[in-house]
């Protein structure tokens, strides 16, 4: 008897309580309910079942890579710079993950933040819980050959359109980036695609091409996203987050266990030629516990609102993070007023996508031919104070698509 467990987080979950969902499966059949509460009882309910969690997808890149034959271990070295073109960010500052093969040289791949990742692992292991396998919970909504899943929410829209492929967008921007993606479908455009909690009046789906057959599916989940938990296949995943420095470690405890008993002989032997240092470590100790208190004062005395913390250094970090991340919206804001202008100015422009990340923002627009997207581009050169780079334009009988990348003078 096989026993998993799936388990969501839930995207809105705050600091002090992440809330989470949870469902258990015996040989691949759910023998719970959907159970919700905080990780720490989620680690109650779960034990030492087999763990698979689903992480926000909108912080989750899902794409395709090409890569050159050779061992898999060298081909997760080289995904980062093989990606890199196609990214904004520093590859260094990211987790990239590889996952199935498709094809002989196709793979389907994943790009998350670094940071992110070390916050997810840290929140999972403070509440004693380590996941065989984590996942964006885009891939938690149906999926087969052929068929395109949309879920709309509030203001949002998540899209599974592969094994390992989909994205979330806002919900005024499905038509264009839906479009825009179907075009550079490398499976091909689907054959059908199924609306869930998708009313076709209340989103627009123009553009489409004819052939493609809306399914309305209300009848897959009556309730949220996590409620696709019980409704979630078992089978191998095509892409796992955990990989490199955050796979689990189980196949090295496997590994290590005949040492274990002449690991703990070698323990008890060093602890014992330790033993005259025990006195210096209780002071250090004892010092440790004084600076704590100090950094606590310090901390208290800056945000006196605020309510009693285990780490204070750590804290001190997230408030400084949240203060410069004020300053990265006065400059997006003024990056935007100076650009505005000039887009509104220039015919037959259309943005399809606008994406801002540390100090970079990221436009894809649409013009007639490659002599106005040229244009285009020495006017914001000309009439903003910002370094304008061309990163791909793509050519067809009557469009250009243009990808610019507008960042802080050097």
């Amino acid at each position: 008897m096989v026993e998993q467990v799936h388990l969501i987080l839930h995207s809105d979950h705050s600091e002090d309580a992440p809330l989470a969902s949870w469902v258990h499966y015996v040989d691949g059949r759910p023998s719970s309910g959907l159970k919700t509460g905080d990780l720490l009882q989620a680690q109650k309910s779960i034990g030492d079942a087999a763990l698979t969690v689903y992480v926000p997808g909108i912080d989750i890149l899902l794409t395709r890579i090409d890569l050159p034959g050779g061992r898999r271990s060298q081909l997760r070295n080289a995904l980062p710079y093989a990606l890199e073109d196609s990214l904004i960010d520093d590859v260094e500052t990211l987790h990239c993950t590889l996952g199935s093969r498709i094809d002989e040289t196709t793979y389907y791949a994943a790009v998350v933040d670094d940071e992110l990742m070390q916050g997810w692992q840290e929140l999972f292991q403070q509440a004693g819980l380590y996941p065989k396998v984590m996942l964006p919970d885009t891939l938690l909504l149906p999926w087969q050959p052929d068929q395109w899943t949309l879920y709309c929410e509030t203001d949002r829209v998540r899209v599974r359109s592969g094994a390992a492929e989909g994205f979330i967008c806002d919900i005024n921007s499905l038509a264009s980036i839906l479009k825009l993606s179907l075009n550079q479908a490398d499976q091909g455009i689907p054959r059908s695609i199924k609306l869930i909690h998708c009313r076709q009046g209340d989103i627009d789906l123009s553009g489409l091409p004819e052939d493609i057959k809306l399914i309305d599916d209300d009848s897959a989940s009556t309730g949220s996203l996590q409620q696709f938990l019980l409704q979630n296949q078992t089978e191998e995943p095509a892409i796992n987050l955990l990989q490199g420095p955050y796979a689990p470690d189980s196949r090295i405890h496997k590994q290590l266990q005949p040492w274990y008993a002449a690991a703990a002989l070698a323990l008890v032997l060093l602890l014992l030629g330790l033993s005259n240092n025990l006195l210096e470590y209780r002071n250090l100790s004892r010092q440790s516990t004084q600076l704590q208190e100090q950094m606590s004062e310090v901390f208290h005395s800056v945000y006196p609102q605020a309510k009693r913390v285990r780490n204070p250094y750590q804290r001190m970090q997230s408030e400084l993070k949240k203060t410069q991340g004020g300053n990265e919206e006065l400059l997006f804001r003024d990056m935007l007023t100076q650009i505005a202008p000039v887009a509104k100015s220039a015919k037959n422009l259309k943005v399809l996508n606008l994406r801002y990340h540390r100090s970079q923002m990221e436009l894809l627009v649409e013009l007639p031919d490659l002599e106005s997207l040229e244009g285009f581009k020495q006017q914001l050169q000309q009439n903003t104070r910002w370094e304008v780079t061309l990163k791909s334009a793509d050519a067809s009988e009557d469009k250009v698509l243009g990808r610019l990348l507008i960042s802080k003078s050097t």
